[in-house]
């Protein structure tokens, strides 16, 4: 269980926290111990929430480091894909005592906001409002897209229904609205076109359904 999933951090949960519990897996199939013992159910979760497991020495170092960094506290350290856990793994498999950088081919395809969560209850009362001014009553069509966003602004109300064009004029002008809340000089901001893409799909998708 990642500690997201313990319900005592202000995270929402993604595909990141299986990472997590593969780390653990990874952890116990190679040690033959798990990375964190107790007969206490509440301290087994107040370790996987504070503490850091023996770093498995025993291991070849780069092997180790996957698993501890499979196995990070906060999701935006762990690995953000597949692919780049693969890619590190064969990395070991074919130069099991060569060190390497982790991540290199390590890219997410998502939008993550969560570096967000993470921050205080004040600095989060900022964030809600500037999303709030920035799109309006439509805030529903940014929650549609990217579910995390209702973590800081709360549910917000349904949108009218348009027609397939004006839906799709509507949505533009909102998302801009959304990312210009980010594209500050004290907050950089850079989108791949991929992953832009990825989220209009989204989007068009649900318009379909709808």
């Amino acid at each position: 269980m990642s500690p997201e999933q313990t319900g005592r951090m202000n995270r929402a949960l993604d595909y990141r926290s299986d990472f997590y519990s593969l780390g653990v897996t990874f952890y116990q199939l190679f040690t033959g111990r798990l990375p964190f013992e107790s007969d206490d159910a509440m301290e087994i979760v107040h370790c996987h929430l504070a503490k850091q497991p023996p770093f498995p020495n025993d291991l070849p170092l780069m092997l180790s480091k996957i698993i501890m960094k499979l196995m990070a506290k906060t999701a935006e350290e762990r690995y953000q894909s597949a692919w780049g856990i693969k890619a590190d793994l064969e990395q070991v498999l074919n130069n099991s005592d060569e060190f390497f950088e982790l991540g290199q081919f390590d890219v997410s395809e998502r939008f993550q906001i969560s570096q967000l969560l993470m921050e205080t209850d004040a600095q989060l009362e900022e964030w809600k409002q500037k999303l709030l001014a920035a799109v309006g009553t439509n805030g529903q069509i940014i929650i549609d897209v990217i579910p995390e966003v209702e973590l800081i602004i709360a549910k917000q109300a349904a949108v009218p229904e348009l027609a397939s064009q004006e839906a799709q004029n509507r949505f533009n002008l909102v998302f801009k609205n959304f990312i210009s809340v980010f594209c500050q000089a004290e907050h950089p901001l850079v989108l791949f076109t991929r992953l832009l893409s990825r989220i209009i799909v989204s989007f068009k998708r649900r318009l379909s359904i709808r």
